[in-house]
């Protein structure tokens, strides 16, 4: 199934949340739903060929406890059921979940279990489900509401909403980007739809939450931010060409959970589609990067060419440049000249451990326990690659300071991580501003 490590002894298939803040990368001060496993059917895990008919009780059990907290609530909130409909996606057979209970056995389930929750389980596939199978829910969610008057009213609604303004907010580097899109739903109350645009990720999108509109957000926060105003089809445009990238990166194909839970809200991938849906077409995402391999690959030879400084390795230093190769054809832009302090402390702490490496017994580029002619290279290489690279772009050296400041901590870590002693800094990252 989808997810089944998110099942606790034959929970909730979506666990009960709670409320909380936090502030994310852009300084927003936001609200989302902290996954909280508190309710727990008693219900024991089944032999797998008797799998199917767990999980449609499950399914059941779990439309049931939402409607419950609902009723002792007394109020319906409409971003948990959206949620909960959402995220149950995962367990009905999809492109992306193809192990998952077919739609017609979980509508036929639905029928049969009527009431309010098999008009839940309905409307959820109405919605959000399979293309296909969404005429049949609305009729089978009709149907039930028709035979049954404690079917409340709203479920009707799940999934209405009309858009109203989408705004995108980056930092002072334009780098780490978030889009979000405002909605009204029929009962006039409003909610926000957001994504992170990856900067260091083909510009793919992960992270989805639902939450409070963004009038209701604290703005960016933080010196230099910038929220702007987005076209509505603009940013159905930059949304679905950051899906796109996503599946270029074979995130649809290899456990997408790998990615998207990575968010607060990781199972919402069927609402998103769903409102982008809602969104008018015909906007335009920033154009294709103009810069390439080739024309970074002329960049490193040319700095390759200029040779070894005291401290430095070749084969390492090759090894560098590959590296920041393959790290900048990663970025949204791809132009391996243009660096950020979020860029250096990406490529540093997360990339160059991953990747940095060359195995002469597989052929690539991996994960190793770095030696110290690797790690003196990189101390020694990197800050005169920023030096050349701020040459060559004419950065100011107020800029090329931000960078080698950023370079001095990340450096530092990388060593603390791989060795447990502080770095000793080269003099060409010591010496500040020097070309």
């Amino acid at each position: 199934m989808g997810r089944p490590k998110r099942r606790r002894g034959g929970g909730r298939v979506t666990p009960k949340k709670k409320r909380v803040h936090y502030d994310d990368q852009l300084g927003a001060d936001l609200e989302f739903h902290d996954r909280d496993y508190r309710y727990e059917a008693q219900v024991q895990l089944p032999d797998d060929d008797q799998h199917t008919g767990f999980d449609l009780e499950l399914l059941t059990r779990d439309a049931e406890h939402l409607l419950e907290q609902f009723n002792a609530s007394g109020a319906v909130d409409m971003d948990e059921a959206d949620d909960w409909s959402s995220c149950i996606q995962t367990e009905i057979a999809t492109r992306r979940s193809p192990s998952g209970a077919d739609p017609a056995a979980v509508l036929a389930h639905a029928e049969r279990v009527g009431g309010p929750a098999g008009a839940m389980l309905a409307a959820s596939i109405a919605v959000y489900g399979p293309a296909d199978a969404r005429p049949r829910a609305r009729r089978a969610m009709r149907g039930i509401r028709e035979s049954d008057p404690d079917v409340p009213d709203w479920i009707e609604t799940l999934g209405k909403a009309e858009p109203l303004r989408a705004t995108r907010t980056t930092d002072r580097w334009g780098e780490h980007c978030k889009v979000r899109v405002d909605y009204q739903r029929p009962d006039g109350t409003a909610h926000g739809v957001s994504v992170r645009i990856e900067p260091f990720g083909l510009a793919m999108v992960t992270h989805f939450t639902l939450g409070p509109p963004s009038t209701q957000c604290t703005a960016a926060g933080g010196e230099g931010q910038l929220v702007e105003d987005l076209d509505l089809a603009d940013a159905r445009a930059v949304i679905e060409a950051g899906l796109v990238a996503g599946r270029g990166l074979g995130v649809d194909d290899d456990n997408p959970s790998d990615i998207y839970d990575t968010g607060p809200d990781g199972d919402l991938r069927a609402l998103l589609e769903q409102r982008l849906a809602l969104l008018p077409e015909g906007g335009r995402a920033p154009a294709a990067p103009a810069f390439g391999a080739d024309e970074g690959a002329t960049h490193l030879a040319d700095f390759l060419s200029h040779g070894l400084r005291l401290g430095e390795h070749p084969n390492e230093l090759h090894d560098l440049g590959r590296t920041m190769l393959a790290f900048t054809m990663m970025c949204h832009d791809r132009d391996i000249l243009r660096w950020t302090p979020p860029r250096v402390e990406t490529f540093l702490e997360q990339w160059l451990p991953d990747h940095g490496l060359f195995c002469t017994d597989c052929g690539e580029s991996h994960e190793h326990p770095p030696d110290e002619e690797w790690l003196t290279t990189v101390e020694s290489a990197f800050p005169r690659w920023l030096r050349y690279a701020a040459g060559r772009r004419g950065l100011p050296d107020d800029a090329l300071e931000e960078n080698l400041a950023a370079a001095r901590a990340s450096l530092k870590q990388m060593r603390l991580h791989a060795t447990g002693s502080p770095v000793r800094l080269p003099p060409a990252l010591r010496v500040a501003g020097s070309r």
